[in-house]
């Protein structure tokens, strides 16, 4: 009887001092993905480029810092949850930025399941069989909505995700709205992968709470970048394809860089950023920007082409690496982060190699 009395005790108490730690329990999986995640580490304490960031912020101490909505939601210390997005309901559209609405209803969480779409899961528990038999459905930590769309078409991610302006009306960053469902946030960031979401109800696969990007995750989003070399009469040519629906890299602070390599021999790297800038044509930090000085990155589902005049021969190995660091020089000298190692950390996304025969 002791054992029985002890499950409810324990989720109660699990519930009453931290929520988010009690997702655990049932969600390790999820968890341990999120716990790695970038929302795990988005307040500045637990980010060296984000507490840099906020540092040299104007407006840090004051409501107009636009950043903490999303970056920090509840409060400065402490960085996204799981219960921040799945409590959202839905999002108002802003011009300086969008915003997230919450549910009220306590212990009620939304969530996507195709099986279970339309359906409003609250914890039951059933008797069977002169009570031989016993089945119970949903969570006894919270109730499960799976009737919100925007958990299927992803725009319960625009809520943070759609657009960032400053006073100057210059987008710091804008990534377009999901327009199908073939194609969204879900479909890239969140794919499916081997492993149960909950250890009350058995499942083979789930979406991935990691959220995958460029930064933390460039393997499972090294599809939507396409690289092919071929040899030309006078040289060859290298082309990138960007199949995703928005910028590939969307923040004004990152850069990417294509390498090309014939046998042992690095030709001069081509750069691709979006720089932000003030009247007087210097680069400047995203808050003090009033235009957009260059735009070299790849667009969504932007094809480019580069010609080289090198002559190749039988044998010669052409090597094309397209990567990116996430601050430019001019970002990581401004922010004082020169010795930071994630700072200068070159991430390679994806290569290709032509071998002449």
């Amino acid at each position: 009887m002791k054992y029985i009395l002890f499950i409810p005790l324990f989720i109660t108490s699990l519930l009453s001092s931290n929520l988010d730690n009690a997702c655990k329990s049932c969600h390790l999986n999820i968890y341990t993905e999120y716990y790695g995640s970038i929302h795990a580490t988005s307040a500045p304490k637990d980010d060296a480029i984000h507490k840099a960031v906020w540092d040299k912020h104007p407006n840090k101490d004051k409501n107009d810092y636009t950043c903490k909505e999303c970056h920090t939601p509840n409060e400065v210390e402490k960085s996204i949850s799981c219960v921040d997005c799945h409590t959202i309901s839905s999002f108002k559209e802003d011009k300086i930025h969008n915003h997230n609405i919450k549910t009220t209803k306590e212990k009620y969480f939304y969530s996507a399941d195709i099986a279970q779409k339309g359906k409003i899961q609250n914890f039951k528990k059933e008797n069977g069989f002169m009570g031989f038999f016993n089945k119970s459905n949903g969570s006894p930590y919270h109730s499960i909505d799976y009737t919100n769309e925007n958990y299927y078409n992803s725009k319960m991610c625009m809520g943070c995700h759609s657009h960032n302006t400053n006073d100057k009306a210059i987008d710091a960053c804008r990534i377009a709205m999901p327009t199908t469902k073939e194609t969204n946030c879900i479909t890239c960031h969140m794919p499916q992968v081997n492993g149960s979401a909950t250890s009350i109800k058995i499942t083979k696969t789930h979406a991935y709470h990691g959220f995958a990007g460029v930064h933390n995750a460039p393997q499972m989003l090294s599809k939507y970048l396409e690289i092919k070399i071929s040899q030309t009469k006078n040289g060859f040519d290298v082309s990138l394809h960007n199949t995703s629906p928005h910028p590939f890299l969307l923040q004004p602070l990152r850069v990417a860089k294509l390498t090309i390599k014939i046998n042992s021999k690095k030709l001069s790297p081509i750069l691709f950023a979006r720089i932000l800038g003030d009247e007087k044509n210097n680069p400047t930090m995203p808050w003090d920007a009033t235009k957009v000085l260059s735009d070299t990155m790849l667009k969504a589902n932007e094809k480019r082409s580069f010609h080289f005049s090198e002559n190749l021969k039988n044998g010669d190995m052409v090597e094309a690496e397209f990567g990116f660091f996430v601050l430019n020089p001019k970002a990581k000298e401004k922010l004082e982060l020169q010795n930071n190692e994630t700072a200068n950390k070159f991430t390679v996304f994806k290569s290709e190699i032509l071998k002449i025969k």
